[in-house]
């Protein structure tokens, strides 16, 4: 059954608008259930539930699996809206298909779709991120710039870059967006609107694919989205082991790198340098003299972990060949006739 019901973003959309929703089914049984897909589907005016048309529904979808007693599953879809699309009152609803080939469709929510007046606030220079990967640490920045291509002036109440986390939706959060935001202001005709803004990430942060985009509030209070550019923000490995550490010895020491993170492999230094991933690739080192062991992980979709450093301090006692037994001689008075003996 739903137990939270489909929602939407908005209400009314223009052409170039995305529209989020979010609907959540549980499973009250005691037992499991299987379905083969829940979806929200999209229907324009003069649509129907059996008839269609089909090709307005909202991606993605959820496909085959398995709910378990008191499990609960949520679908967060989007879809964008261009002028091709047919105007008037639309609604949604969610609906999914269980094992045996049968649709069950919840409630109806409806929105109004509208061409946008002619001319306008317009994107002139596309949302770009100076990353399209990002770990704990970096800094993501993203600019974009809104032109006025109509002959009067346009008052916007704020112009935002949104940050969308792995199930995000842009109306429905959660929200990670970039800072500063513009805030209100009157566009002149022919006239443009420039945002740069940035967010740091942290460890804190959702890892997996995210997205940003571009949105700005006229003076109604509507919310005008722009595409989606997308990005990646990587979990750190765990960071190496090495056995063993720093130490002292008086003679070769054999240290092993050990990464915790499945998929990932040790990049070692051992002149003291700070290691990347184009330092020496191993998971052992050898010290004959005194030096310093650095070593991350990294690979198998991890970001580059921390860096572990070991300092090892070899002293290897001077030697040779001494004489441990000294020289003697059996005699110390020699007359001809005699024979000298001497043990060393």
């Amino acid at each position: 059954m739903i137990s939270t019901p489909l929602t939407l973003d908005k209400t009314n959309v223009v052409a170039g608008d995305t529209l989020g929703s979010k609907v959540t089914y549980q499973n009250i049984s005691s037992s499991p259930i299987s379905v083969q897909a829940i979806v929200i589907a999209g229907w324009p005016p003069g649509g129907t539930d059996a008839g269609g048309p089909y090709q307005f529904d909202l991606t993605p979808a959820l496909g085959r699996q398995t709910i378990p007693p008191g499990g609960l599953v949520t679908l967060n879809a989007t879809r964008a809206f261009t002028a091709n699309d047919p105007t008037g009152s639309w609604y949604a609803f969610s609906t999914y298909q269980d094992d045996s080939g049968v649709w069950y469709k919840g409630p109806n929510v409806g929105f109004t779709l509208a061409q946008p007046p002619a001319g306008g606030l317009v994107i002139s220079t596309p949302l770009t991120l100076d990353k399209t990967n990002v770990v704990a640490g970096d800094t993501l920045r993203g600019t974009v710039t809104y032109l006025n291509t109509s002959s009067s002036p346009i008052s916007v109440q704020a112009v935002t870059i949104g940050g969308r986390p792995p199930g995000g939706t842009n109306g429905a959060g959660p929200y990670y967006d970039l800072t500063p935001t513009l805030a209100a202001q009157t566009v002149q005709p022919g006239a443009n609107a420039t945002l740069a803004a940035s967010r740091a990430f942290t460890a804190g942060d959702p890892t997996g694919s995210w997205y940003a985009f571009a949105t700005y509030q006229d003076a109604g209070g509507a919310w005008h989205d722009g595409p989606s550019v997308n990005f990646t923000v990587a979990p750190l490995a765990a960071t190496p082991s090495i056995t063993p550490g720093t130490s002292s010895s008086s003679s070769s020491v054999n240290a092993t790198i050990a990464c915790p993170s499945t998929g990932t492999l040790p990049y070692r230094t051992t002149d003291g340098s700070a290691p990347t991933t184009s330092a020496t690739q191993s998971s052992t080192a050898t010290f004959s003299s005194s030096g310093t062991l650095k070593a991350i992980c990294a690979g198998g979709g991890y970001a580059p972990s921390a860096i572990t450093s070991a300092t090892y301090t070899i002293t290897i006692a001077a030697g040779g060949l001494v004489i441990s037994t000294p020289l003697t001689l059996d005699k110390t008075n020699v007359v001809a006739g005699d024979t000298l003996r001497g043990t060393v």
